[in-house]
């Protein structure tokens, strides 16, 4: 089973790779991706308290749901949990 920590890691993984920062964003679906179709109703729980927390910020209403980006201020933060959560020997590189 996967932990809250671990998941919070892949959906900021995925949101720096994909430049989601400043101009960039990603919709709720790709974002919630990252898990297993049984663990996505805890993946927006996540995402909810992330947004609670400033880590991840809302980027607005699009024409397919809402869209989210990483907030830059806490990108220290996020690098560093990602660095925790994956060993050097996973095809993640930040």
């Amino acid at each position: 089973m996967v932990t809250d920590d671990e998941i919070l890691a892949r959906m900021l993984f995925k949101l720096i790779n994909n430049k989601c920062y400043s101009k960039g964003h990603m919709l709720e679906e790709r974002l919630i991706s990252v898990v297993a179709k049984h663990e996505r109703g805890r993946a927006k729980d996540i995402l909810k308290q992330a947004i609670k927390t400033k880590l991840i910020s809302v980027y607005g209403k699009t024409n397919y749901g809402v869209a989210y980006q990483l907030n830059l201020e806490k990108l220290n933060y996020a690098i560093d949990l990602i660095k925790k959560h994956y060993s050097k020997s996973d095809s993640l590189k930040i």
